[in-house]
């Protein structure tokens, strides 16, 4: 039982680690130059190993967009909910611009390549989700007001679309 759960700690040692390495290849090159070679010369591991964690570069890609995505996630949930929806809304603008900025390569990984459309259809949270939020927020405490045919969806595709925009 203790010899299992030491190899499962390795295996997940291993898989991190790998994930990392291809992380810092997006982070300095972008997404085009990630090569599976790349990532085991990084780790010193034989790249056929590499193929028992992911069955190829498109299943790495796939892992980073999910964790990157989930970064993204937690860097917008780190707004204070003790602000007014307007402020937690402004600093939602402000705060994934930074993560775009700081992280640009991951921020276009998320974003710009065909399985990132799966990767985010398929998760459980978005950043639009955090973003519907704070203006459901504000639209319950009277801050933000609906008409007919523009209501929390379309405020929020709005925002989001303006601030990835920019972004």
């Amino acid at each position: 039982m203790v010899k299992g759960k030491a190899r499962e700690r390795r295996q997940a040692r291993t898989r991190e680690a790998i994930v990392q390495a291809a992380e810092e290849i997006i982070e300095a090159q972008g997404p085009d130059a990630l090569n599976m070679r790349d990532v085991d010369e990084r780790i010193d591991y034989s790249a056929s190993n590499l193929y028992e964690y992911f069955s190829g570069k498109d299943e790495l890609l796939a892992t980073l967009i999910k964790e990157a995505l989930t970064r993204l996630i937690l860097h917008v949930r780190q707004i204070s909910p003790s602000l007014s929806a307007r402020e937690r809304l402004r600093s939602y603008g402000h705060t994934y611009l930074e993560f775009a900025r700081t992280h640009p390569e991951l921020y276009l990984l998320i974003f710009g390549r065909k399985v990132a459309y799966t990767t985010l259809t398929n998760s459980e949270e978005t950043p639009c989700d955090v973003l519907r939020e704070i203006i459901q927020e504000g639209i319950t405490a009277g801050i933000f007001a609906t008409r007919p045919g523009f209501g929390p969806n379309e405020m929020t595709f709005g925002c989001w679309s303006l601030v990835h925009g920019m972004a």
